[in-house]
């Protein structure tokens, strides 16, 4: 589970969601979660959270317009530490004879099937 602080209102319907225990406290009371684990708990009932919440969710694809992931190990790797790609070995050099792939001749298909692309 990742940290991500909530930059709008976010309300959440189902799945895992970790919390501190002042936010649990009322949703515990309340029902819309229940423990699932230390700190983690399974939504029951929909649950709201507040501009500027912190709150741990494992995939939250759908929300991400209204958070701000805060754990940062995911972040691009640096120019400088990008590994160049290994030399070719002996013998996997290109073949002279083979035609580039723009001059590979392309197979007609079917007449009167469309491949799908665009004319």
């Amino acid at each position: 589970m990742k940290r991500y602080k909530t930059t709008d209102t976010v309300q959440l319907f189902s799945g895992l969601i970790g919390l501190d225990a002042r936010q649990a406290k009322p949703r515990l009371q309340v029902g819309q979660v229940v423990p699932a684990g230390a700190g983690v708990y399974e939504i029951m009932k929909p649950v709201q959270f507040k501009v500027g919440e912190v709150v741990l969710l494992t995939d939250p694809k759908g929300l991400m317009r209204s958070l701000e992931c805060l754990d940062v190990d995911d972040e691009p790797v640096a120019p400088a530490e990008v590994v160049p790609p290994a030399a070719p070995v002996a013998g996997d050099a290109p073949v002279a004879d083979a035609p580039a792939p723009s001059e590979a001749k392309r197979s007609p298909g079917r007449p009167g099937v469309s491949r799908g692309g665009r004319r």
